[in-house]
């Protein structure tokens, strides 16, 4: 048997190793201050290469629907690297360039795929505008937002599953073994910040799979809606949580992690409950 026709090493080992040396070696290529944010691409980058390998390169110019996802991702991709690189910007301009373009990315992104304005799209443009910006605020503290993305992966993984989706969910497990190869990264005493290469090409990757998802079940939105509650398991565990050390700094993104998995249980329970309603 070939070796990568295990899903496990196809789609799990490669990616998370793949996204731990190209991360590292954009880091050092790109330097210090670049580097660190820039780093992130790595987690995209991977993506792409999955989605072209499992789903294949769509003509161009795509047209509007799910087969157009990978040169969505793809401006993603290069839209967080444009950011990253402009070194020159900080404060304010920074950080509204950063939301503007989350926000329109986002936009973009629901209107594209799902495809045109509908109950779907709209939804799933709120719930993107939700934990976007929710993780550019925690982008600093060490490995939380990658922490909360990491975790999000592995809740598309099992609707993916529920949803008996087989491409999506070996993507799902692409995504989420890149996500955890950079979180690696992303742990202190490294402490990588996800810059906004990773929050659109990484939260752009669930979020696109959702709309796929969305495509075979339309109703599966409002289970994936559910997940907007993991993007405020820090604050929870913050005001919940009294132990100090489950809320010290190498431990506190696993306490948000397991907080996190409420809202993927509870999605999952909904989905579940969906996908066996008798039809009519």
């Amino acid at each position: 048997m070939d070796l990568f026709d295990s899903v496990l090493i196809r789609s799990a080992a490669v990616p998370f190793l793949a996204t731990g040396l190209f991360a590292g070696a954009i880091r050092w290529i790109a330097g210090g201050g670049t580097g660190r944010p820039l780093a992130g691409a790595a987690v995209g980058v991977v993506f792409l290469w999955m989605l072209a390998v499992r789903l294949g390169v769509p003509d161009f110019p795509p047209g509007p629907g799910g087969d157009s996802i990978l040169y969505v991702m793809l401006a993603g991709l290069l839209a967080g690297i444009a950011l990253d690189a402009a070194g020159g910007m900080s404060g304010r301009a920074a950080a509204a360039s950063q939301t503007a373009a989350m926000i329109l990315f986002g936009l973009g992104l629901a209107y594209w795929l799902a495809p045109g304005i509908s109950a779907v799209s709209i939804a799933a443009a709120a719930v993107w505008a939700v934990a976007v910006l929710r993780l550019r605020r925690r982008n600093l503290a060490p490995a939380v937002a990658t922490g909360m993305l990491t975790t999000a992966g592995t809740g598309m993984i099992v609707l993916m599953w529920i949803g008996g989706l087989a491409a999506e969910r070996e993507l799902a497990i692409a995504l989420t073994a890149a996500l955890a190869g950079f979180l690696i990264w992303s742990w202190p005493p490294l402490s990588y910040p996800a810059g906004a290469t990773l929050l659109l090409a990484g939260t752009g990757g669930i979020f696109a799979l959702a709309l796929r998802l969305a495509d075979a079940w339309p109703a599966s939105i409002a289970a994936f809606a559910v997940f907007v509650f993991l993007f405020f398991a820090d604050s929870a565990a913050a005001t919940v949580i009294k132990r100090p050390l489950l809320l010290s700094r190498g431990v506190f993104p696993l306490t948000v992690a397991a907080l996190g998995a409420i809202p993927i249980a509870l999605g999952a329970v909904i989905l579940l409950i969906l996908t066996n309603l008798p039809a009519g």
